[in-house]
């Protein structure tokens, strides 16, 4: 099978890669699969235990939080906190031709130690209470899957895996294909159709059965249905101006305390790495103790409230999120930034309704996720698609592009590379 070369165009050299691209496209599958569903098992229990136990679930939060800051820490350092942008990131800083001589750089991001960690780390975040998301998770997984699997068989290079893999991860969050095609495109860029006929079989066949099964087995549907908006009207300019604007700087200054805050910890001394995690488990116990389930962990039913009740402001869980969400990302937990942003963005744009009540707020939330996701992931093509799909409501997408790559430019204005 190693000698076989797809460029020679005969049937009988192809029928091994796609009998192997089958077989690790529904290994794939079944991992995000179990992965996606012990997420939810695990949100679901911290959920029973906070409201059935309380004084139990606060004595137990802080050593559950640190256990997960610990496992990335010890075991795997490289798996702590998001994972998405590694892929671009690595291949940014590598040549194109780039092989697996940089052993010790892909052991340390790339390998099944950190699958496991990752795995581990993310899901007893979960039940400690952190606000952490799903997705970075998943794609860091997917994509460590995909860089074993090319070093296995010779069909895949590097790169190829590297970009399938985060395709297929993202893809796999939303259960659609279309999102996992536009963040290809815009992490990786559009020299990706120059590739072999082997990575176009792998990246678009590999998102198809993965949402197809994701679909099947997790019951996907549209998270928070919004119909009928009325925003196509003159008086909605300004306001909307407004909220892009305010959401944006609100995201910089979270993104620039994210960036800090890994900083600080990495300045530690390996003694003080062990209390920080305790500590950033206490503060977020205190948290919960102070605010309830509203800022422990983000879920679906919250966004859909603050879509369904715009301009009723609630301070307390938008300022909770943001503090549990610095917290568990500085100590090291794993988890990903996309459903966070989603969740801030959504309690943003029902407060600012708030000031307007004459229009129609669940235009705001979606214009108002859409902006603090674009800064967050620095995706802001991904972050218009993403609420568009979520939503079911496509003549959203025209506002939705303006709004992320107006605060996408202005972030890499004010952004110093790094």
């Amino acid at each position: 099978l190693r000698g076989c070369r797809l460029h020679k165009y005969k049937v009988y050299f192809a029928i091994p890669l796609i009998a192997w691209l089958l077989i690790i496209i529904l290994f794939s599958s079944s991992l995000a699969i179990l992965y996606l569903t012990l997420f939810e098992v695990c949100h679901a229990k911290r959920l029973w235990l906070q409201q059935t136990y309380p004084a139990l679930f606060l004595g137990i939060s802080p050593l559950v939080m640190a256990f997960s800051a610990w496992c990335c820490l010890y075991f795997s350092p490289g798996a702590s906190g998001s994972g998405h942008e590694l892929s671009s990131q690595f291949l940014t800083t590598s040549p194109a031709h780039l092989t697996f001589q940089k052993e010790g750089v892909l052991q340390k991001y790339f390998s099944l130690r950190i699958i496991i960690v990752k795995m581990a780390s993310s899901l007893l975040g979960v039940i400690g209470g952190s606000a952490l998301g799903k997705e970075g998770p998943l794609v860091h997984i997917m994509t460590a899957l995909w860089v074993l699997f090319s070093k296995r068989f010779s069909y895949f290079s590097l790169e190829t895996a590297l970009i399938v893999g985060s395709s297929l991860g993202f893809a796999a969050v939303f259960s659609s294909p279309f999102i996992g095609f536009i963040f290809m495109i815009e992490n990786f860029g559009f020299k990706i159709f120059k590739k072999k006929i082997s990575w176009h079989l792998a990246s678009f066949t590999g998102m198809a059965i993965v949402c197809l099964l994701t679909t099947k087995f997790l019951h996907y549907h549209t998270p928070f249905p919004t119909q009928n908006l009325d925003f196509m009207h003159i008086s909605y300019l300004v306001p909307a101006i407004s909220i892009v604007v305010f959401t944006g700087m609100t995201g910089m200054i979270l993104r620039y305390a994210l960036t800090q805050g890994q900083t600080w910890m990495n300045s530690f001394t390996p003694r003080q790495k062990i209390v920080c995690p305790l500590i950033g488990g206490m503060m977020i116990m205190a948290l919960g103790f102070y605010g309830g389930n509203d800022v422990m962990a983000i879920s679906n039913e919250e966004m859909t409230r603050n879509l369904n009740n715009h301009g009723i402001y609630h301070f307390w869980p938008l300022l909770g999120q943001l503090v549990n969400l610095i917290v568990a990302y500085t100590i090291g937990c794993a988890g990903g930034l996309v459903y966070p942003a989603l969740a801030l963005g959504s309690h943003l744009g029902s407060a600012f309704s708030g000031f307007y009540p004459s229009l129609d707020g669940r235009f705001f939330c979606c214009l108002s996720m859409a902006a603090f996701l674009s800064i967050l992931t620095r995706a802001p093509l991904t972050a218009a698609v993403i609420i568009v799909d979520i939503t079911g409501y496509d003549p959203l997408i025209l506002p939705l592009l303006a709004g992320s790559l107006s605060v996408n430019f202005i972030n890499r204005v004010k952004s110093q590379p790094t």
